[in-house]
């Protein structure tokens, strides 16, 4: 009687350390769940604002679409901003002539 008693209270005993630990990593995953969103929201708050603008421009002799490109793109690549200027201009190829004009997107902080 008396052994059965000593098992039933160290099994309770085992499920309450087991409920307690299981709670308390919830506790603890929650806590570092909420404290990263923190610093992510930190760290956005951070970035300027760029707002998207338009120009047109003149091509000179020389010019290729890769060196607009490399002066006018912000964070994306080169091969997205070329990709972008021809979408918005109608070019079927990377070929361009001195004299034609391209609309440029640029971008600048607000």
């Amino acid at each position: 009687m008396r052994v059965r008693k000593n098992i039933k209270r160290k099994r309770e005993v085992y499920l309450t350390k087991s409920i307690m630990m299981f709670f308390s990593i919830c506790l603890v995953v929650g806590v570092l769940v909420f404290a990263d969103r923190g610093v992510v929201k930190a760290n956005e708050e951070q970035k300027p604002i760029m707002k998207k603008y338009y120009k047109s421009i003149q091509i000179e002799d020389g010019d290729t679409l890769w060196n607009i490109a490399n002066n006018h793109k912000n964070e994306e690549s080169i091969k997205a901003y070329i990709s972008d200027l021809k979408e918005i201009n109608n070019l079927k190829s990377d070929d361009i002539t001195a004299c034609q004009y391209l609309t440029v997107p640029y971008y600048e902080s607000l």
